[in-house]
């Protein structure tokens, strides 16, 4: 039996399917299972079964209501079966119109007493606020998330942020402070205090310029081999940091990647880095020595005078 999934999605698939799959899309990045018949249900699979089987167990029936949907015996039949869940309070239903029309006959008399949501065209369909909207009806906040540079994307909920690639490959984005309001923010960046795990997926190959400064309760970063630069100021001023394990695919730490991180303990700096820039570890008044390897180009003032900066041959 297919998994049940907390929304169920009804529309007309000629008119609508490109609009489903941008709100599935929507929902499911924000932590939101979906299900809808042209995605979920296999070749050869039992329309009869599978749907009024979702219907029965999901939590949210979306319905998109265009001129092709209202002359749906489809759509029909579904809102039939939702609406007896409705009217036991055992389901949501949210109605959207798109298109300027009357609505008439049975989605007139089953939707007469629930709030509709009406957009002149598809492209005009607040989807973030929907989004929240069903977010809120399930009891629970939406995982924010979205784009950090090409081919990058992030999630956050509950403290952990995490970064992932969309292809084998892809950098994130360089950000500045939100004090400078001329400059790119991190889109995490009122979240920042909130956050205390940090997890970078697989194919993520560096980390951006300010991309984590400032997160004052981050205490655990998960990194992974497929990254090759820590970009400048990435990890500044993260203050609860105690430890960090610099992954052997990394080339680079450029300058004031770690600077002000006072409660830096341990650091694990691997053969692969080529090079340290200026003040990279500049602050780190607890970091009482540092194993660097041997050939690595390092910046005079790299690691406070009170480190004791020890050279290694390759391991």
């Amino acid at each position: 039996m297919a998994e049940v999934k907390e929304v169920f999605i009804s529309y007309h698939e000629a008119s609508a399917w490109e609009l489903v799959w941008k709100l599935a899309d929507r929902l499911e990045s924000a932590g939101i299972s979906c299900w809808y018949a042209g995605r979920d249900i296999p070749i050869g699979g039992d329309f009869s079964v599978t749907v009024p089987k979702q219907i029965a167990d999901c939590k949210v029936f979306l319905l998109i209501l265009d001129k092709g949907a209202v002359k749906s015996e489809h759509v029909h039949t579904e809102l039939y079966d939702a609406f007896d869940r409705y009217n036991k309070k055992e389901i949501a239903i949210f109605p959207l119109q798109i298109g300027d029309f009357t609505l008439t006959g049975w989605a007139h008399y089953f939707l007469r007493t629930i709030q509709v949501k009406k957009y002149p065209s598809p492209d005009k369909v607040d989807i973030s606020a929907l989004v929240t909207e069903v977010a809120h009806k399930l009891g629970r906040e939406p995982v924010k998330n979205g784009w950090c540079g090409p081919g990058t994307r992030w999630t956050y909920k509950d403290g952990l942020l995490t970064i992932y690639s969309m292809s084998i490959s892809a950098n994130m984005g360089n950000f500045y402070p939100q004090a400078i309001p001329e400059c790119v923010n991190t889109p995490w960046w009122s979240e920042r205090h909130k956050i205390t795990a940090l997890i970078i997926e697989n194919g993520v190959t560096n980390i951006g310029e300010c991309a984590f400064r400032d997160f004052s309760n981050l205490t655990s970063v998960n990194m992974p081999n497929s990254i090759v630069s820590i970009e400048g100021i990435a990890f500044s001023y993260c203050r609860s940091l105690n430890n960090i394990d610099i992954p052997d695919s990394v080339i680079s730490i450029e300058t004031g990647a770690f600077d002000g991180c006072s409660s830096l303990t341990s650091v694990n700096i691997p053969d692969s880095v080529a090079s340290i820039g200026c003040e990279a570890f500049g602050g780190c008044l607890n970091l009482k020595s540092v194993s660097v390897p041997a050939n690595a180009e390092i910046a005079s003032n790299a690691f406070p005078p009170t480190t004791k900066v020890i050279r290694r041959r390759a391991r």
